[in-house]
């Protein structure tokens, strides 16, 4: 026997409260893999508080964005 599938119905709410546009292909500024990234739990406290710093002034902004920033001027530091 099959277990039962739960049904969230209304409970259900993608990010920002919006629906989200359908997935577009793949382009340059898309990205198209996954990164996992293990941090320390210090490394990740200051990750938090900066993404916090960041909402508070106004800035809508997720770990993501400010890794992904970060792996960008790296690169671009290093020839990449």
């Amino acid at each position: 026997m099959s277990k039962p599938k739960g049904d969230l119905g209304s409970l259900a709410m993608p990010k920002g409260g919006e629906a989200q546009a359908p997935r577009e292909a793949p382009t340059a500024s898309r990205p198209t893999v996954s990164l996992t990234l293990k941090v320390t739990e210090d490394e990740y406290a200051a990750l938090r508080d900066i993404r916090r710093a960041k909402e508070d002034a106004g800035e809508r902004v997720t770990h993501q964005a400010i890794l992904r920033q970060a792996l960008v001027e790296f690169l671009e530091r290093n020839g990449g």
